[in-house]
């Protein structure tokens, strides 16, 4: 059975050997967002953030918004992780405004409430937990 750092240098490998390669842009926006998220398990924000960063970028450069939730809750979670709340706020209400309809409301909702708690903005914080739980 293959160690917690073995698998992550493999992941890694596997990632480095197909961004070398001329590839979709679908498929390259989902490398960028496997890339970021190894970087977030390893906790290299700064990294996480950039890959996350092409992947959006690429995103809506081609408008296929399939993946932008998971992309933008990854990059909420880097910027809360690094004490960066304006940007985890600006990256979440993005997510409200273009994923109305989103199965990941209740996830965006929640980070939402954390950002808030964090910042002191207590009624807020409650207003969006509970939200996170309605959905």
């Amino acid at each position: 059975m293959l160690m917690k750092k073995e698998l992550y240098q493999q992941a890694r490998r596997i990632i480095l050997l197909l961004k070398k390669k001329q590839l979709s842009d679908d498929l390259r926006m989902r490398v960028c967002g496997l890339s970021g998220d190894l970087f977030r398990v390893k906790s290299q924000w700064a990294l996480a953030i950039k890959e996350y960063r092409i992947a959006q970028e690429i995103v809506l450069n081609t408008q296929s918004l399939d993946l932008l939730p998971r992309i933008h809750s990854g990059l909420a979670v880097c910027y809360i992780r690094i004490k960066r709340f304006a940007g985890a706020l600006c990256v979440l209400e993005e997510i409200l405004q273009t994923q109305a309809l989103s199965s990941a409301l209740d996830q965006t909702y929640y980070l939402k409430g954390i950002v808030l708690f964090k910042t002191g903005d207590f009624g807020a914080a409650q207003h969006a937990f509970r939200r996170a739980l309605e959905c």
